[in-house]
């Protein structure tokens, strides 16, 4: 028989925490600053040069340098960062994958658990998600800057994943698919080209329909390009086209990154320099806008589940 009662999971995630901790999230889960044991317990098991997104500010040298330097914390002010637990660590799994598609989208990738609920006492165990450190990680230099975690965040956090709980596992399965999917492409590194062929299976897991015997991509192009149109007024967080050139409308936007998506699905030449590619700029922005835009449409399907399934036959 386990000895279990808890645990807690690291927040890789660098954050500035503007609320006072400890903090119930739900009734079984909170937010808190990792104790001194704890802190011993997490640093072991990161890279060296990882500790330093925890223990040390990152500031910019000058305003039109890409240089930084790097000043050491106090350690009343490291920023390691615990969701802990009580009982099994089902519906905190569960909670991370919400997390990840609400601002500040918080990451895990160690969890540890202990003798007593919420993370206190010995811990029996832990594991590590080597894939999410590497996805983390590549990163690095963006994930310097702690990002804010305020009222409005945690409000946001346990708004959706109350809604999150209430889907309907028969009804809204499709729903529940691309979540589960988003949090497993999350997981991959992005020097590859995997995660754009992800973020448009979430895409059309949401919003399309088998278009039969219609020439798939001009379908499929249709249908999300229609649909986004509708949803985009809706959406919580607005799609940021300025990411491209402000004069050119969204239904191109989409046609051009669809094209990037063929291209990359049938290994054709990819070039930003010249046709439809031009629009995006490089691969950079294209992923940008993608991952944003996969994450929106994710946080709008647990809002309006319904609305969301009545879209995909049409």
């Amino acid at each position: 028989m386990s000895r279990d009662k808890g645990g807690f999971y690291f927040i890789a995630t660098i954050l500035d925490i503007k609320i006072e901790l400890p903090i119930d999230v739900t009734p079984t889960i909170r937010l808190e600053r990792a104790t001194d044991s704890q802190v011993d317990v997490i640093s072991k098991s990161l890279e060296l040069d990882m500790r330093a997104y925890y223990e040390e500010d990152c500031i910019k040298k000058n305003t039109t340098s890409s240089s930084y330097r790097f000043v050491p914390l106090p350690k009343e002010k490291w920023r390691y960062y615990i969701i802990s637990f009580s009982g099994g660590n089902c519906d905190t799994h569960f909670l991370f994958s919400i997390a990840d598609i609400v601002s500040p989208h918080l990451k895990s990738f160690l969890h540890y658990h202990t003798v007593e609920e919420f993370g206190v006492g010995e811990i029996t165990g832990w594991a590590s998600d080597a894939y999410g450190a590497t996805a983390f990680s590549q990163q690095r230099l963006r994930n310097y800057i702690p990002k804010i975690f305020n009222q409005k965040s945690l409000e946001d956090l346990q708004r959706l994943f109350k809604k999150y709980n209430a889907l309907d596992k028969n009804k809204h399965e499709g729903i529940l698919r691309a979540i589960d999917f988003n949090t497993n492409l999350q997981r991959l590194p992005k020097l590859t080209n995997l995660p754009v062929l992800g973020f448009f299976v979430i895409i059309e897991m949401l919003l399309t329909h088998n278009p039969n015997d219609r020439e798939i991509g001009d379908s499929l192009t249709h249908q999300i390009k229609t649909k986004i149109a509708f949803l985009s007024p809706r959406l919580d967080t607005p799609l940021n086209y300025l990411l491209f050139d402000s004069e050119i409308p969204p239904d191109k936007i989409w046609g051009a990154l669809y094209e990037y998506r063929s291209c990359i699905a049938h290994g054709n030449h990819i070039d930003f320099t010249k046709g439809k590619l031009k629009i995006l700029r490089n691969s950079d922005t294209a992923f940008e806008f993608l991952n944003a835009a996969t994450r929106a449409l994710l946080v709008h399907a647990i809002i309006e589940p319904d609305v969301i399934n009545g879209l995909k036959p049409i």
